[in-house]
């Protein structure tokens, strides 16, 4: 790793707007990389905004659309982000192996724009109900084969532009936080046009937000550029990790990459996937903080300061508003000054803890389950959404660092698309439970925890379903975080020691 010599007062941000950390080498909008990176962020947040406008309310809009044939809303919203998750890792292979980043993305961003439109159509009044399902169907299946591309390679690609490991680690946080403010313009401004005006009228922010990130993307090719070029290397280190190829064994594959993988590159390859693993009981609540505190505050007291009411999933603009808050603090002033005392906190460290703040959430919820009937105010909510930003800081963030900063050069897409994945694993464990206590409802003692109708659900049960998962999931955490042994010469030559 290079040596930087950093300052912990030297602008993380300059005025431009662009990463920039090392005294070395800041970005700047003057130079071409600088533009590029400018131009990412901009793609990230007009993507970022299409996706939450669409998720935002989908659990009452599909309540709404499939209430004649018994499908919950909260089932549609948990298998269409699990996937939306799950398949970036192949939209990653194909990125490393075949097409690589770039054409992804101009291949995928169509996919994303037509399923946007088809999507926004379902939620037009006048049209018929049978044509309304067929359109939200194929609509969010091209949404989530869309956004599987733009998410395995869009930040990688950012963060090819940037040459030192200290500036790419700041640009992680940056591109969350400009994720975040694509959340809260969605939950306090999309959200209520979309429940006062009409669903579309919030919808069609998607397709035209999607075409704006498309321009920008366009516009950023002309100073971006792509590391590595896309080769079968891949596939061999996964042969090495299975014991099935020797070095330079690679006689079945094409002439251009007929390479030999380092063993070394292998291993570090097997390292990033068991830390990615690790990541699993946080998705879980992350999952559940998306949908069952939404639905937990649908039958709160709703009515706050003033008289005036709030909607249940307006309540994560305080999981936004942490964020937006934290990261500036965390990357211009808490890691400037460990770093400057020689003192780099471990990737697996940042994601225990974010687990553990996950773990409180689901238990803050379970307090406030068991005093909601006394007319709780929804603002009792606050703490658990907090917990959620303090978590998502601590847990996704690191692990987009280390899936790009210590993977090969030719495995960045396929492990990015891996930390999507993970997440996914845990909406559909989330999605298991929900339908599992569905499929009990001939049971008496389950029979209300998620009633088909608008009857008070009983969410004690499920929370506690869900922490459980969690617990299990952070036990595994722990046995991982043990045995790992920091590498040989880790870090070596910059004066720096790494918490392990």
């Amino acid at each position: 790793m290079a040596t930087a010599n950093l300052n912990e007062n030297s602008p993380l941000i300059n005025v431009a707007g662009v990463i920039a950390r090392d005294n070395e080498q800041r970005l700047s909008c003057r130079t071409p990389a600088g533009k590029g990176v400018l131009c990412v962020l901009l793609v990230v947040f007009f993507e970022r905004l299409a996706y939450y406008s669409i998720t935002i309310n989908l659990v009452s809009f599909s309540d709404k659309l499939f209430k004649d044939i018994g499908v919950q809303g909260l089932t549609v919203n948990l298998l269409f982000q699990g996937t939306a998750f799950f398949l970036p890792l192949v939209a990653g292979i194909i990125a490393d192996t075949l097409l690589g980043k770039k054409k992804i993305l101009a291949s995928f961003f169509p996919i994303y724009i037509l399923g946007s439109l088809l999507f926004t159509i379902s939620g037009v009044s006048g049209v018929v109900q049978e044509a309304k399902v067929i359109l939200f169907v194929a609509g969010l299946s091209l949404c989530t084969v869309g956004a599987a591309g733009v998410r395995a390679c869009l930040t990688p690609y950012g963060a090819d532009q940037i040459e030192t490991k200290d500036s790419q680690r700041s640009f992680f946080h940056w591109s969350y936080f400009v994720i975040n403010v694509s959340s809260l313009i969605a939950v306090t401004g999309i959200n209520y046009i979309e429940l006062e005006e009409g669903y579309w009228s919030g919808y069609v922010v998607a397709p035209c937000s999607l075409l704006c990130a498309l321009v920008f993307f366009h516009v950023g090719n002309r100073w971006c550029r792509e590391t590595e070029q896309p080769s079968y290397l891949l596939f061999v280190a996964v042969k090495h990790l299975t014991g099935q190829a020797k070095r330079g064994n690679t006689h079945q594959l094409p002439e251009r990459n007929r390479l030999a993988v380092d063993p070394n590159d292998a291993k570090a390859f097997a390292n990033v996937l068991v830390c990615i693993s690790t990541l699993l009981g946080f998705s879980v609540v992350y999952s559940a903080y998306q949908t069952v505190y939404t639905l937990q505050g649908e039958h709160m007291n709703a009515t706050v300061i003033g008289g005036k009411e709030i909607t249940s999933s307006s309540l994560s603009a305080f999981d936004n508003a942490v964020i937006l808050l934290i990261i500036p603090i965390v990357d211009r002033v808490v890691w400037p000054c460990l770093m400057s005392r020689g003192i780099r906190v471990s990737y697996l460290h940042r994601i225990g803890f974010g687990i553990l703040c996950g773990i409180l959430s689901v238990l803050a919820a379970l307090l406030v389950e068991h005093y909601r009937h006394t007319g709780l105010s929804i603002m009792a909510q606050v703490p658990q959404y907090v917990l959620m930003g303090l978590g998502e800081i601590l847990a996704f963030i690191p692990c987009y660092e280390m899936a790009y900063i210590e993977s090969p050069a030719f495995t960045k897409s396929t492990t990015m698309g891996l930390v999507w994945t993970t997440s996914g694993i845990g909406f559909y464990i989330s999605a298991f439970v929900i339908n599992l206590v569905e499929e009990s409802q001939n049971i008496e003692l389950v029979s209300d925890w998620f009633p088909m109708n608008d009857e008070d659900p009983k969410l004690s049960y499920p929370f506690l379903i869900l922490e459980a998962v969690v617990v299990v999931f952070f036990i595994l955490y722990l046995i991982v975080a043990c045995t790992r042994k920091p590498k040989n010469g880790e870090n070596r030559g910059n004066g720096r020691h790494e918490i392990v």
